[in-house]
């Protein structure tokens, strides 16, 4: 039990230590249309970021799980 409040608190600070990193910026646009693109961008990595997140959460579930059984 203490072994997994352990790893609950580790996978805990990780997720907030992830959700609390400031963004990166990767590039000053000058124009309206680059800045939009550039968004997007970001936006679309940010999509990619998260759903490896996902994958690897649902995976430490079921980990926890079979190990638990």
């Amino acid at each position: 039990m203490a072994l997994e409040q352990k790893n609950e608190k580790s996978l805990h600070n990780r997720i907030n230590d992830y959700l609390g990193r400031k963004p990166v910026i990767y590039a000053v646009v000058e124009s309206e249309e680059e800045t939009i693109e550039a968004i997007l961008d970001e936006l679309a990595k940010a999509g990619e970021d998260l759903k490896a997140v996902k994958e690897r959460i649902h995976r430490l579930k079921w980990a926890l799980a079979k190990a638990k059984s």
